[in-house]
């Protein structure tokens, strides 16, 4: 190298280190600034704000910064990120307003360690990319999502409400999280997004898809007085796998379903079904243990679906096709069901009688150590 673009190069990096400070947030006389906003308006992009304990009005970030706060900080009043690649870390956020806590508006922020609460919801992201991760949440609407490509990783979110809105997006994640809320997670017209290895607790709706596609639900665990564990409506494509659900109404509901695979769930304990379809078809129910259920597997009104591979023991009724047909089961074991396969007319949905028995149902499924014939 040159000398002269040795020195060019040279004085850069010492110009960006020069530039980059770190700007102190305290009510005395002997800091930066009194106030966050007062140290937004100094601050330049790169630059750190460090916030003193103590209660802070909300403010606006409008350049990318990175704001820490220490022990006994709290923000009093929404704070509205409008700037990308911020970083947020350990601050208390609170609003007593209508407007989320927190506010996302920009793409490519962290929020990190933060507990945030509120009268609405919690954190709003409307910016991509964005991460939310091992923050405490309380609030009746958690953490809303309306921008593709955010996670939420490793929180804790209580509310009254729903815990994780993803909302007209794709590609989001919530992974790792314990979420105790009237509904968990909501997906709404939305596709392709994954909810991996959470805890939810809930009385009432533990993951909701509707009019949702091609999205991932596995490795959770489900629980509580809840009207359906993960329950699915108007939707197609959705990946359900490996959760166990235990002790509520209906532990998976497929309501107006087409073409999704539900495989390897525990579903223990839940008053109506296991795992419950009604106007659903092509489905793949496969390798799903189906324990102390009032139906293991309970299909309504629903047509061309497979049945494979599951273990439904200890049931009332082990598998129920009602008012359904042209439905294939093979290699299922039914065991110590009070009845075992029960295949009728339902409510009387609109086919012929000899339709309701239209099922492809051979040999290789058992009940209690025995071959199933059925003509």
């Amino acid at each position: 190298m040159r000398p002269v673009a040795a020195f060019i190069l040279i004085s850069i990096l010492l110009a960006s280190s020069v530039q980059a400070r770190v700007l102190i947030v305290d009510p005395g006389d002997s800091s930066d600034a009194k106030t966050i906003s007062a140290a937004v308006f100094k601050a330049s992009p790169g630059d750190t704000i460090q916030i003193q304990p103590g209660r802070y009005p909300g403010a606006i970030i409008d350049r990318s910064l990175k704001i820490y706060g220490q022990e006994g900080v709290s923000i009093e009043g929404p704070l509205s990120i409008n700037a990308p690649g911020c970083e947020i870390y350990d601050l208390k956020i609170n609003t007593s307003r209508s407007d989320a806590s927190l506010s996302l508006l920009s793409g490519d922020c962290q929020v990190i360690r933060c507990t945030i609460s509120g009268e609405k919801a919690a954190v709003s992201s409307e910016g991509s990319n964005n991460t939310i991760a091992n923050c405490s949440i309380s609030s009746p609407a958690g953490i809303e999502i309306f921008a593709p490509d955010n996670r939420v990783l490793g929180c804790h979110i209580q509310g009254s409400g729903i815990g994780v809105r993803i909302n007209q997006t794709s590609g989001c994640w919530v992974e790792d999280c314990t979420i105790a809320a009237l509904q968990g997670v909501l997906i709404e017209d939305s596709d392709r997004n994954g909810v991996v290895n959470n805890t939810i607790l809930t009385d009432g709706l533990g993951l909701v898809l509707t009019r949702s596609d091609g999205n991932v639900a596995s490795g959770n665990n489900l629980s509580g007085a809840f009207v359906s564990g993960i329950d699915m409506l108007n939707s197609r494509f959705n990946d359900i796998a490996a959760n166990k659900i235990e002790g509520g109404k209906v532990g998976i509901s497929l309501r107006v379903t087409e073409h999704c695979n539900v495989t390897s769930n525990w579903c223990l304990g839940n008053e109506r079904a296991g795992i419950y379809g009604n106007e659903a078809s092509g489905l793949m129910l496969a390798e799903n243990d189906l324990i102390e259920n009032g139906n293991g597997i309970l299909l309504s009104a629903s047509a061309d679906n497979i049945i494979r591979s599951n273990l439904a023991s200890h049931n009332v009724y082990g598998i129920s096709l009602r008012g359904s047909a042209k439905n294939l089961l093979q290699d299922n074991l039914m065991e110590l069901n009070r009845y075992n396969l029960r295949i009728d007319d339902g409510d009387g949905a609109d086919l012929s009688l000899q339709d309701y028995y239209d099922q492809d149902i051979d040999r290789s499924n058992m009940i209690d150590g025995r071959p199933i014939y059925y003509l």
